[in-house]
């Protein structure tokens, strides 16, 4: 195909959105444009980026790469635009093997992708021999269209068919309507045969198998979001690292799991907090840590009253709460308040899931309590709002000059958010010396948090505004410095192999 006819048909692929990408600027790619981000990069400066560069991307500019791409794959296949976008749809936009592959053995890699090495025009036929075996339909005044293969379908059929597949949003890789036939419809094709509505619609399913394709891609998870994002994280990495990236929607994700901002928790450690959270297993750590086995009957037994002198209620036997031994030879020869070190099994492993409850508890209680402290935030900016306007109204101030307010809540929900993870991984963290600098750096930055929230909820008058805008902005400038110093320290802990966890990560 001449470099004419080739560039026609990107052109075609151009229209979708030609005025957003055509500005984009040049990229590196490599095998599955998976590691040389160059561009509009957010190269962090952050504790917890320091690893990874990332970008909020939007789909024309995901469209701009995939065209990049299939220029580069066409200098060394030398086919046309349709055909190179079928054979990387078919080889997962795995740019190097496709090329590796299809020089090797041309004919079949493009039998398996279902491209024919033929081009068909883009032209509807009109004969009297040609016949719609779907809708029945001929004559000469019927546009027939048929790609490389010769099936013949009337245009109606064929619209209503990409339609279909298209909306159905299995695969872009949509077959002709042939039975068994294994030829694949273009991309401009597919422009011909549809309004530019639907030929949208296609595009998208593009973009979205695209992205789907490669692991430096995501789409935001925020609801209603529809950016992509890229990174340069390897999963390799997730045991070290907390690949947080930000949106340009302003949500803060995970990367590797997807799951919102969890740092300083790895991935692995978040997904067995949840679990640990969901599990029934902590339910029947109540049942033995609040009920005991009546030892007549062996039914299961509430204490509802203050007396230890309990009655089974099933076979009405007589038993003390505290010892279970028999109350008519015990309420007469009271020993319960005899610490006895060789306890039976039962009461040993009475103790241990009590124990073990409590615990978890623990950590839980207070994981809770700063995600509900994030939920009330919403409240807390209306309060923050309210004194703003407040602020504004009796004094000479600017709006400007009191979004301190505003960024002290935000802070407070950022760091909020840290403290909250910090308990999910302290769950799982074996207890040693090592473990002290952790705990101090959490207990430091909890007390801050508390200080500054406590003086954003108080009340701010004329009178005080300019001493509590000082407090609030030094305290802040305090909590983010806390903040910071914490995640730092956990993820080198991570990477120097300090933490000895006592669950399999």
């Amino acid at each position: 195909m001449s470099q004419y006819d080739y560039d026609s048909q990107m052109a075609s692929w151009s229209d979708y959105d030609s005025e957003n990408y055509s500005q984009e600027e040049e990229y590196d790619y490599d095998d599955n444009t998976s590691s040389q981000f160059i561009d509009n990069q957010n190269t962090a400066t952050d504790h917890h980026l320091k690893e990874i560069d990332f970008t909020s991307l939007t789909k024309d500019q995901i469209l701009a790469r995939m065209t990049k791409i299939v220029e580069n794959t066409n200098q060394f296949l030398e086919l046309s635009f349709d055909q190179v976008l079928l054979l990387l749809l078919n080889n997962s936009w795995k740019q190097e093997s496709l090329i590796e592959k299809y020089l090797e053995a041309p004919s079949k890699i493009a039998a398996e992708a279902g491209v024919s090495l033929k081009i068909a025009p883009l032209e509807y036929k009109h004969s009297p021999d040609l016949f719609c075996p779907i809708m029945c339909e001929e004559g000469e005044d019927v546009d027939f269209f048929a790609l490389s293969c010769g099936h013949y379908y009337c245009k109606d059929c064929y619209s209503t068919y990409l339609k279909f597949k298209i909306t159905e949003k299995e695969s872009p890789m949509i077959k002709c309507p042939e039975h068994k036939c294994s030829y694949n419809i273009g991309t401009s094709e597919i422009k011909f045969l549809l309004d530019q509505n639907l030929y949208d619609s296609y595009i998208d399913l593009l973009i979205e198998n695209f992205v789907n394709s490669n692991e430096h891609y995501c789409w935001c998870p925020a609801p209603n979001c529809t950016n992509p994002m890229t990174c340069s994280f390897s999963p390799s990495s997730s045991k070290y690292i907390v690949p947080t990236v930000l949106c340009k929607c302003g949500y803060k994700f995970c990367f590797g799991c997807k799951r919102q901002n969890h740092q300083p928790a790895i991935c692995k450690i978040a997904e067995l907090w949840e679990l640990k959270c969901k599990d029934d297993s902590e339910t029947a750590h109540w049942i033995v840590s609040n009920t005991k086995e009546c030892p007549g009957c062996k039914a299961t037994i509430e204490k509802n009253g203050g007396c230890n002198h309990m009655t089974c209620k099933k076979c009405r036997h007589e038993f003390c709460w505290i010892c279970k031994g028999n109350w008519k030879l015990h309420k007469d020869n009271y020993n319960c308040n005899r610490y006895v070190a060789s306890g039976t099994e039962e009461d040993q492993k009475v103790s241990k899931s009590r124990e073990s409850l409590e615990r978890y508890l623990h950590y839980y209680n207070r994981f809770n309590n700063h995600e509900q402290s994030i939920q009330l935030t919403k409240k807390l900016i209306k309060i923050t709002e309210q004194n703003v306007e407040s602020v504004q109204l009796n004094s000479s101030l600017s709006w400007i000059e009191v979004m301190f307010l505003h960024d002290a809540v935000n802070i407070l929900s950022e760091c909020r958010n840290t403290l909250k993870w910090t308990y999910a991984f302290a769950f799982f963290l074996k207890k040693d010396n090592l473990n002290i600098m952790f705990e101090d750096n959490q207990s430091d930055l909890e007390r801050s948090v508390e200080q500054l929230n406590e003086i954003v909820e108080s009340k701010i008058s004329p009178e005080n505004i300019i001493q509590t805008k000082e407090k609030i902005l030094s305290l802040s400038s305090y909590v983010s410095k806390r903040n910071e110093i914490l995640l730092n320290d956990t993820l080198k802990g991570y990477l120097e192999d300090r933490w000895v966890f006592n669950a399999e990560l």
